[in-house]
């Protein structure tokens, strides 16, 4: 090729499509440039002259392998998706009925507060904020599943790190200062 040579081809083709299944034919066929092909991210090295059955051969070889990686691409996409539904289902299963039992506490404790023996109200209170935590814990499972996704922020997005510091700051009251 007069204008570039194959390893360049590689880098251009890798950027278009990092899946694509790079063959390296060459009629400058060494050890050396068998192995840098393959660092670079060719799938084989077919060195000139060569027969239409190796041809045919490292063809069926490099499309079983583009198969095989395309099924295991899918796959991926497949487990992440029965992930997120299972996670998003058990959470949900799970918050409904705790919410329930958290509003029934509430209501007596509303309702009846006066009326309940000895320590039955230290009880309940402590039933309500266990329950609180497990609502909390559901919620932190949801939100670790989104994080997994990066459905809760857009990774090539830029923040400025002392806007994010000024506004914890002075929503919390919660800042290090400087020692003098």
């Amino acid at each position: 090729m007069p204008e570039l040579d194959g390893f360049e081809v590689i880098k251009i083709v890798r950027k278009i499509d990092p899946d694509v299944v790079i063959v390296v034919i060459t009629g400058y066929a060494t050890i050396e440039t068998a192995v840098d092909a393959m660092k670079m991210g060719a799938y084989d090295f077919l060195p000139k002259p060569f027969t239409p059955s190796e041809l045919r051969l490292i063809i069926d070889r490099g499309f079983e392998r583009w198969r095989l990686a395309r099924e295991t691409q899918l796959l991926r996409q497949q487990k992440e998706e029965v992930e997120r539904k299972f996670v998003t289902l058990v959470s949900h299963q799970l918050k409904g009925p705790l919410g329930a039992v958290k509003q029934y506490l509430d209501v007596l404790l509303y309702t009846y507060k006066d009326q309940f023996p000895g320590d039955t109200l230290e009880w309940i209170s402590r039933s309500r904020a266990r329950i609180t935590e497990m609502l909390g814990l559901i919620q932190d499972w949801l939100d670790d599943g989104e994080l997994d996704r990066g459905a809760l922020c857009d990774r090539n997005a830029s923040s400025d790190i002392g806007t994010i510091i000024g506004k914890f700051c002075r929503n919390t009251g919660n800042c290090l200062r400087p020692k003098n």
